[in-house]
């Protein structure tokens, strides 16, 4: 499990960079002051995302202790086994009556890249994996780079054909 959350905290460390929002990443080792309901919980996310906005601003009782006023992070991730109906429905009571409470300020915004989180899990060898997947070749409709795998041909498709560019607040895709 500890590799998932480091590979899900590295998508979301180069998620931070790449859209510029300059915020902290954070593992359970970081705690937030949550106050929900009118009384103080500390909570520990596996991985977690605080704005510049919120970061920036903290003194550093916040920084440092769970003194001062409460603050959360903007997306707040948490792993677990959920093969078990009681760890989903407490995992769900979790997010539902504690994360995503009135006055905190998690929601979405980061899309985490399932394929990659499900190469770890599999239990099945790289060994194996690699002689599979050099079975299929997938060739880009765009210059003459080839893969044997969908998942480092998207990537490459996305960073070398596809641009984005922000004018004025608004996304613009450009497709080369």
């Amino acid at each position: 499990m500890e590799a998932v959350v480091l590979d899900i905290g590295r998508q979301l460390s180069n998620w931070n960079v790449q859209t510029g929002q300059g915020g902290a990443v954070t593992s359970s080792q970081g705690g937030f002051n949550f106050h929900v309901g009118g009384r103080r919980t500390i909570h520990a996310p596996d991985v977690s995302f605080t704005s510049k906005n919120v970061y920036c601003h903290l003194n550093q009782q916040q920084l440092w202790t769970f003194k001062g006023e409460p603050f959360t992070p903007m997306v707040v991730i948490e792993v677990s086994d959920t093969i078990k109906k009681k760890v989903f429905d407490d995992l769900d009571e979790k997010f539902k009556f504690e994360y995503f409470a009135m006055g905190t300020s998690v929601q979405m915004g980061f899309t985490l890249d399932v394929e990659m989180i499900k190469d770890i899990i599999s239990q099945e060898s790289r060994s194996t994996k690699t002689s599979k997947k050099s079975e299929s070749r997938i060739s880009c409709p765009k210059c003459s780079n080839h893969f044997t795998d969908d998942h480092p041909f998207m990537k490459h498709y996305e960073k070398s054909h596809i641009r984005e560019q922000k004018y004025n607040g608004m996304v613009i895709v450009i497709m080369s």
